[in-house]
């Protein structure tokens, strides 16, 4: 117990109270709300004010799965949604590990590419959506001219639900990509350069080197991508808001769950470490008093601080489903729900709307570039070579 980083007695309690405030949090925001949600599924609760509420058991869920078209149309959603799932993982999953041991090798111009894989992420699903509809618009949009000097048309996000979701698994993978790439990346970082060097000496080829020494040491980045893009996938509607609205044959679970609380225009609509950061020196005492260790451990993981800061800054940012589902007063909607209005208002008038994009993106893509450092050294923090 000498070892303990916050001293003895009441010291000893500095951890719990430093949790408390996010548990709570947790609890209130997010616990509180999941558990009402599996008591309200057991009942009859119509959210008007007043009716009683009276315990009906499983009928909700037979209705959901067994009663009439809805029931069908629930499964062929499931179905579409475990079809997306899939494609976007499986490719996503590839795409991203072979372009991090591209980019985590020691070549000139390695950071440009860095960042112009990992942009995307920065502009969340709203921009992500407006960009490709403009460049995917059939009319004399940029793809459907390049098509048409080859005597080839195609009607793109307005053609089949086939075809209109794949164009929604290849948006989704250029949207993530950068995430799984960043992983990947910084597992690649806490790989020992002396296990490659053995390997060498011994005669292992590349291939060898990789089944041998990478893929095994890479198992804790390959089960967090794995999670990370099954999750988003399964759960991923936004872009199919943004891309195709409300279309017969390409809803997916998660858009079907939400319809009934958007607001109305939104379905009428589809229907129709910051600079300071510094070199840590750990040979000389930071602060006096009971606060030193405190202060050392904040200092040592200032890296990862800027990456949480940053990416929760981009996800706050790109914020489109709160807002969707609660906001009731235009005067109150944030850029990200303001801009799903204005395309529906200047949807003809691709000039404003790349202006509106622009505008959008610049805030975000001026912190990316100033704190891109450390977003990698940030992941890596923690970990261990050897």
């Amino acid at each position: 117990m000498n070892n303990y980083h916050f001293g003895r007695g009441r010291a000893r309690l500095a951890p719990y109270l430093l949790l408390l405030p996010g548990f709570l949090f947790y609890v209130v925001i997010m616990l509180g709300p999941a558990i009402a949600t599996g008591a309200y599924s057991f009942t009859d609760a119509s959210g008007i004010q007043g009716t009683t509420v009276n315990w009906i058991g499983l009928e909700n869920y037979r209705e959901f799965l067994f009663m009439g078209q809805a029931s069908l149309d629930n499964y062929a959603a499931l179905w579409r949604t475990l079809i997306f799932a899939f494609s976007v993982t499986s490719i996503q999953f590839t795409l991203g590990l072979i372009l991090a041991m591209f980019v985590n090798q020691r070549l000139k111009g390695v950071n440009v590419f860095r960042t112009i894989f990992f942009m995307p992420v920065i502009l969340g699903a709203v921009i992500q959506g407006l960009i490709w509809s403009l460049f995917l618009y059939p009319l004399g949009g940029p793809l459907a001219s390049l098509l048409g000097v080859f005597g080839v048309r195609s009607e793109f996000l307005g053609g089949q639900p086939s075809e209109a979701i794949g164009w929604v698994i290849f948006v989704q993978i250029w949207a993530n990509l950068g995430v799984t790439m960043m992983i990947f990346i910084a597992g690649l970082q806490t790989i020992p350069e002396d296990l490659y060097e053995g390997a060498r000496i011994d005669g292992a080829n590349a291939w060898q080197m990789f089944r041998n020494v990478t893929w095994p040491l890479l198992t804790p980045s390959v089960n967090t991508n794995l999670l990370l893009n099954i999750i988003g996938s399964l759960q991923a509607w936004q872009l199919f808001l943004v891309l195709l609205g409300y279309r017969n044959g390409t809803q997916v679970l998660g858009y079907l769950n939400l319809r009934p609380g958007l607001r109305p225009d939104l379905r009428q609509r589809h229907e129709r470490l910051p600079p300071g950061l510094r070199r840590l020196r750990l040979d000389r005492p930071l602060l006096p008093g009971p606060g030193d260790r405190l202060a050392r451990a904040v200092l040592l993981i200032q890296p990862a601080i800027a990456t949480v800061a940053v990416l929760h800054a981009i996800g706050i940012w790109n914020e489109l489903i709160l807002p969707t589902i609660y906001l009731t007063n235009k005067d109150y909607y944030p850029i990200t729900r303001g801009m799903i209005v204005f395309q529906g208002v200047y949807g003809s008038n691709w000039p404003t709307l790349a202006a509106a994009v622009l505008i959008m993106t610049l805030p975000m893509l001026i912190l990316f570039l100033v704190l891109q450092r450390y977003i990698v050294s940030g992941l890596t923090a923690g970990a261990v070579k050897g």
